[in-house]
C-alpha cells in the first residue's frame, strides 16, 4: 500500500505515482513495472478504499484521490501525464476501440474501518459438487469422480507449472493490456513460423477453451481453472465476438478466428486478419467471423455458473447469427434466389454440406441457444441443419471422407451428434432421435472399417503438428461412444475397442512432441480426457424401435445446394435464367433483403 497519493497511472510499460509538491502541483514520486494498487481516503464515515481489479493486466487505468473524490479513470489519457512531450510519444494513443470492441473492468469499493484486501485479492469461490453436477443433466456425463490418464495429468501439472505453463506463455509476448487480458498465446503456431522473434499469436476460443477449462474447475475446485476461464470467458465476450449491427449479416454478432496461422498477427490483435499479411491475395484477402470458429458451450456454462447476463446474451447473439448466416434476405442476392445461403453448414468449401466443423459449431450453438431458453425455433434450426448436412445413407467416396486436411473435423459434427442424443435423451424417442442414430450408426461403421491414426497416413498432413495426436484421441472418443451407444453386439464391442487403440494412438503421438502443452492439443485434450472416461447416458436401439414412421424419418431431400451455387446452376440454361427473372419480379421481396453481398 502506498501513501496518500493525488494520482496513480499505469500507461504502457509500468506504472507512475504522482504526488502534489509544496507549491500543489503534480509530481512524479514513484514509477515502477507492475502494481496493483489500493487507494484508500479517510471520511468523517470511515475508511473508503478503491482497488481496480488486474490494475497493470489491464493497462492503461488511472487512480486518484483529488481531496474530495476518489477516482477510477479507464483507458487513462496520457497526454497529460508527461511534462517531456518527446518523451510521450504516440503513447496517448493506445486505446483505440476497434468496431465491435466492448470492454468490462471489475471495481471493489470497499467501506469500514478495516478493509480486508486479502477477500479483494482472492475472493471466496464456491463450486458444486460433481456427484450433484452429474445429476442435472447439464454437463456431459462424466464421471463423478474422474481417473485421468497419466498422459492427461501430466498436461494439466505442465499447463500450471513449469517452462511451458500458461503464465510463461504470456510473458512471453507479454499479453497483457485492456484488449488481451485472460487471452491464451497460440504458441503451437510458433512450429512453421519465420521471421523475427517473438511470434505474437492470438488464439481467442477455438476448439472452445472455456468449456474445457471450466469442465477441470468443475472437477477439482482447483482455482486456476476457474482464474483463467472467468478472464478468457470476459475477453471473448467484449473483444472477440463482433458487437455490431453495422457491417455484413454474415459478419455481425459472430465470433472472430484466432489470428493468422504461422504469420504474426501485425495489426489484426484478435481479428483474424492482418493487411500486412495479405501479400500478393490482394482482395481475395481477409474476412471475419466464420461458422467454423463459432464456440457457445463454454460461455452457456459460465453463465450457469455465474449468472453473468452478458454470457448470456453472447449465447443467444451467437445463435442469432447462425440462423442470420442462413437468411435468403441477407444479401442482394435474395432477389433472385429465396433459398438458405449455405453459409452456417459449410466446411472448407462454400459447396461443402456434409458432415464437418463448420456444421457441427452451428448445430451446436443453435442447441446451446435452445438448452438455455427452450425456445422451439432453435431446436428447430437445428434439426434441419442435421438433415441438410448428414444421412444414414450418405456415399462416403462423394464425400471424400477419408481426405485427411479437407474432412478430417467430421468427427467434430458426430460430438456434436452424440451431444444432440444426450439432451434429448430425457424425452420421448422421435424420429429425430432415430434419424441421428442411424447416421451415427452409418459413420460408426465406415470409421471400424477405415479410419487409421493420422501420423499412419503423415505424408498427406500438410503440417504434421502434436494437434493431430490431439484429433486421434477425439475419434477415438467418437468411435467408442457410437459404440456404446449401439447396444450389446458383436459390432459394437469392435467400435469400443478400435476407438480404444486410437485413442493410445492418439495420446502415444502427442505425448511424443516437446511442443505437447501448446495451447491448441491443450484445448481439445480438456475436453476428450474427460470424454474419455464419460459412459454413454442414451437411448438403445431397442426403445428406437418404438419411433413410427421410420421410414418417413430417413427420407433423404437431395443434396442441399447453397444460395450462391444454386444461382450458379440457374445461368447454365435458359430455363433457369427464367426463373431468376420471375424472382426478381417479386416486388415484395425488395423491401426484405439487405443491400450487400
Amino acid at each position: 500500500m502506498l501513501p496518500m497519493m493525488e494520482r496513480f497511472i499505469c500507461p504502457t510499460g509500468g506504472y507512475r505515482v504522482y504526488q502534489p509538491d509544496a507549491a500543489g502541483k503534480s509530481k512524479e514520486t514513484y514509477r515502477g513495472t507492475r502494481a496493483l494498487p489500493a487507494v484508500i481516503a479517510s471520511t468523517p464515515n470511515g475508511l473508503l478504499q478503491i482497488v481496480p481489479e488486474a490494475f497493470w493486466q489491464q493497462f492503461p487505468q488511472a487512480v486518484e484521490w483529488n481531496g474530495r473524490h476518489l477516482v477510477w479513470q479507464p483507458w487513462a489519457d496520457l497526454a497529460g501525464e508527461y511534462d517531456d512531450r518527446s518523451e510521450r510519444g504516440d503513447r496517448s494513443r493506445c486505446t483505440e476501440l476497434q468496431g465491435g470492441e466492448q470492454k468490462t473492468w471489475t471495481i471493489w469499493f470497499v467501506s469500514g474501518d478495516d478493509p480486508v484486501r486479502s477477500v479483494i485479492d482472492q475472493p471466496p469461490l464456491a463450486v458444486a459438487s460433481a456427484e450433484y453436477l452429474v445429476t442435472t443433466g447439464t454437463l456431459w456425463p462424466f464421471s463423478s469422480k474422474p481417473r485421468l490418464r497419466p498422459e492427461a495429468e501430466q498436461l494439466l501439472d505442465e499447463l500450471r507449472h513449469g517452462p511451458r505453463c500458461i503464465e510463461e506463455k504470456r510473458e512471453r509476448i507479454d499479453e497483457y493490456g485492456w484488449r488481451h487480458y485472460g487471452e491464451w498465446y497460440a504458441d503451437h503456431e510458433q512450429r512453421y513460423y519465420k521471421g523475427s522473434e517473438p511470434l505474437v499469436s492470438h488464439y481467442n476460443n477455438q476448439y472452445d477453451l472455456v468449456y474445457g477449462l471450466i469442465l477441470h474447475w468443475l472437477r477439482t475446485a482447483d482455482p486456476f481453472f476457474w482464474d483463467e476461464a472467468a478472464r478468457l470467458a470476459r475477453h471473448v465476450i467484449d473483444i472477440d465476438i463482433y458487437h455490431t449491427t453495422e457491417d455484413r449479416p454474415v459478419y455481425n454478432g459472430g465470433l472472430f478466428w484466432h489470428t493468422d496461422h504461422y504469420v504474426s498477427a501485425h495489426t489484426a490483435t484478435h481479428r483474424t486478419f492482418s493487411c500486412k499479411n495479405a501479400g500478393n491475395l490482394g482482395s481475395r484477402y481477409g474476412g471475419g467471423p466464420g461458422n467454423e470458429h463459432n464456440y457457445t458451450s463454454g460461455l452457456l456454462h459460465y453463465y450457469f455458473l455465474t449468472g453473468d447476463w452478458t454470457a448470456r446474451e453472447a449465447v443467444l447473439g451467437l445463435a442469432d447469427w447462425v440462423l442470420a448466416r442462413e437468411d435468403p434476405n441477407s444479401t442482394v442476392l435474395g432477389l433472385v434466389a429465396p433459398r438458405p445461403t449455405g453459409r452456417a453448414s459449410s466446411t472448407t468449401h462454400g459447396n461443402y454440406h456434409g458432415p464437418g466443423r463448420g456444421a457441427g459449431n452451428s448445430i451446436n450453438a443453435l442447441l446451446d441457444a435452445w438448452w438455455l431458453t427452450q425456445d422451439s425455433r432453435y431446436l428447430r434450426a437445428a434439426q434441419e441443419l442435421i438433415r441438410r448436412t448428414i444421412h444414414p445413407d450418405d456415399d462416403f467416396h462423394r464425400l471424400a471422407l477419408d481426405h485427411i486436411e479437407h474432412r478430417w473435423s467430421y468427427t467434430v459434427h458426430l460430438a456434436v451428434l452424440l451431444r444432440y442424443a444426450y439432451l434429448l435423451a430425457n424425452d420421448r424417442p422421435d424420429e429425430s432421435l432415430y434419424y441421428v442414430f442411424k447416421c451415427l450408426q452409418h459413420y460408426g461403421r465406415w470409421m471400424l472399417k477405415n479410419e487409421k491414426p493420422y501420423f499412419d497416413r503423415e505424408s498427406e498432413l500438410e503440417f504434421p503438428t502434436e494437434t493431430w495426436g490431439a484429433h486421434d484421441i477425439r475419434k477415438g472418443n467418437v468411435l467408442r461412444l457410437i459404440g456404446q451407444w449401439m447396444g450389446e453386439s458383436e459390432e459394437s464391442r469392435r467400435m469400443e475397442e478400435r476407438g480404444e487403440e486410437l485413442i493410445e494412438r492418439g495420446w502415444y503421438d502427442l505425448m511424443r512432441f516437446d511442443t505437447r502443452a501448446a495451447t491448441r492439443p491443450v484445448a481439445i485434450v480438456l475436453q476428450e480426457c474427460l470424454r474419455q472416461v464419460s459412459p454413454v447416458a442414451n437411448y438403445r436401439p431397442t426403445e428406437l424401435a418404438s419411433v413410427t414412421n421410420c421410414d418417413e424419418a430417413l427420407r433423404w431431400a437431395g443434396p442441399f445446394v447453397g444460395q450462391r451455387d444454386w444461382i450458379k446452376m440457374q445461368l447454365r440454361s435458359p430455363l433457369g435464367w427464367a426463373r431468376l427473372l420471375v424472382n426478381l419480379c417479386q416486388i415484395t421481396r425488395w423491401s426484405k433483403v439487405r443491400w450487400g453481398i
